[in-house]
């Protein structure tokens, strides 16, 4: 029986690193072209995708610097050369342009001066 594979939780660790988890483990043939990181404002530069980790149902991505307080979608999808599927291969990640694409914001650094002056 195929299920649907699905995003449970998205953080943003910091500039270059956003760790998703999803609902079954994932499969490690899953690549930098499965994710596509692109701004949601005009004029800013979409990140590109540098590394993907996968670690059970958890997965690592590594992209260029994101832009403090620039919204961002991330969209996890299958390509012709590697199917977005759990490790057993009987989930798949269902791709309808909503539920397997997100919105998030970069974060500040913490060694922002204008952040420590307004939380002193």
């Amino acid at each position: 029986m195929v299920t649907n594979l699905r995003l449970i939780r998205s953080v943003i660790t910091n500039s270059t690193t956003i760790t998703a988890t999803f609902n079954d483990n994932l499969s490690p043939t899953i690549g930098i072209s499965n994710v596509v990181i692109t701004s949601n404002i005009v004029g800013f530069p979409d990140p590109a995708t540098i590394e993907i980790n996968t670690s059970g149902s958890t997965m690592t991505i590594t992209c260029q610097p994101l832009i403090p307080l620039v919204s961002y979608f991330i969209l996890f999808q299958s390509t012709t050369d590697s199917s977005f599927q759990s490790l057993n291969g009987n989930a798949f990640l269902y791709q309808d342009g909503v539920t397997n694409k997100i919105l998030v914001i970069a974060p500040v650094s913490n060694d922002n001066p204008v952040l420590t002056f307004m939380t002193n």
